[in-house]
């Protein structure tokens, strides 16, 4: 198990027993919170993997490999929706409000997934300008072949990529305020990713000084031989 996953079954572990034994319905409320998104996340460890390479359109007509979507480093939302589909657009739209601030804080992208039929693809581009969504990526799944390849059978559904274009989270449907968690998984692995790096270049800083104080020992034996 990587380390990132170790963690969040220990955190998962720790808010199941804090939430059952708590009684302040505020801190329950926040541990019922923690406790979904930990058990969202830890559902998919036995279950990583990339996501399936395949070729779809976007609203402009261009061609995108999805398996490149989760490739720039950052997290990355999928989101598949219909035009029909009233939660599905309620959820984006709400994501759209916020979505903004959500970029800053974190820098992550969102990939709305259309899986409307050919005889509507039509009203996907009109919908998006209609609500202003601002995602930079609609990608056309006209015969839901990337819906199934991911293994949806019901819509809105959400997933979360990692840095390193890995499936990390999956959500089915939508109530209110659900994007909500939806971005504290996003916090999550923001904070996880910064966590890395800094061990990364603590690691650095001990391997450069170690090569300073070897160099200086082999400076000071080389002294006294001569």
């Amino acid at each position: 198990m990587s380390p990132f996953f170790y963690k969040i079954t220990k955190i998962f572990c720790n808010v199941s027993i804090f939430y059952y034994l708590c009684t302040d319905k505020t801190i329950i409320t926040v541990m019922k919170k923690l406790f979904l998104i930990a058990f969202g996340i830890l559902s998919l460890c036995n279950a990583m993997a990339q996501l399936p390479k395949m070729e779809l359109k976007d609203i402009d007509g261009n061609t995108v490999c999805t398996d490149t979507l989760g490739a720039n480093g950052t997290p990355v939302i999928v989101d598949f929706f219909a035009t029909w589909c009233k939660p599905c657009n309620r959820e984006l739209s709400a994501i759209a409000e916020v979505y903004e601030d959500w970029q800053k804080e974190t820098g992550v992208r969102l990939v709305a997934i259309s899986i409307d039929q050919a005889q509507n693809m039509h009203k996907v581009a009109p919908l998006v300008s209609e609500n202003e969504w601002p995602f930079e990526l609609i990608l056309l799944d006209p015969n839901s072949d990337f819906k199934r390849a991911m293994g949806i059978q019901m819509i809105p559904f959400v997933f979360v990529i990692d840095g390193s274009g890995k499936v990390v989270y999956k959500h089915n449907g939508y109530t209110d305020g659900a994007e909500e968690e939806l971005f504290d998984v996003v916090k999550g692995l923001k904070a996880q990713e910064v966590q890395e790096v800094q061990e990364v270049q603590e690691v650095q800083e001990v391997q450069e000084v170690q090569e300073v104080q070897e160099v200086q020992e082999v400076q000071e034996v080389q002294e006294v031989q001569e």
